[in-house]
């Protein structure tokens, strides 16, 4: 109860703070926007989720923010921890992320949790 607290104070903060000009949060159907392949493992002991995520629009995207949901045997979620996606990732480029997570389970689920486009003038907005 206390992360969830934590985590929802982020994203207000996050929220607060963006300055971005299309600044997308908690977004349905961003599968349109990103491709992601993770898988789980481990990093000197600790639990992680590691993979990459593609970029497959037309604009620039900062301030990727991922949800990894931890989920039990019978696919409960028991946990959520966010993560982010260092950078900028251009159209067309995959980029490695890894998010540490409080304890090994079962599986998890990855998605996108926000984003920023970066837009500019020319765009290709397919």
């Amino acid at each position: 109860m206390r992360q969830m607290r934590w985590l929802l104070a982020v994203v207000i903060l996050a929220g607060w703070m963006g300055t971005a000009f299309g600044q997308n949060f908690a977004v349905i159907g961003a599968e349109q926007f990103f491709k992601l392949d993770w898988g789980a493992g481990e990093r000197q002991g600790r639990p992680n989720v590691y993979g990459s995520l593609l970029n497959d629009w037309g604009f620039p995207a900062t301030r990727i923010m991922l949800k990894v949901e931890s989920l039990d045997a019978a696919g409960r979620i028991v946990n959520t921890t966010a993560g982010y996606v260092a950078g900028q990732v251009t159209p067309g480029t995959r980029v490695y992320f890894e998010v540490p997570v409080p304890a090994a389970v079962p599986s998890y689920r990855v998605s996108v949790w926000s984003f920023d486009w970066i837009q500019t003038p020319g765009g290709d907005r397919r």
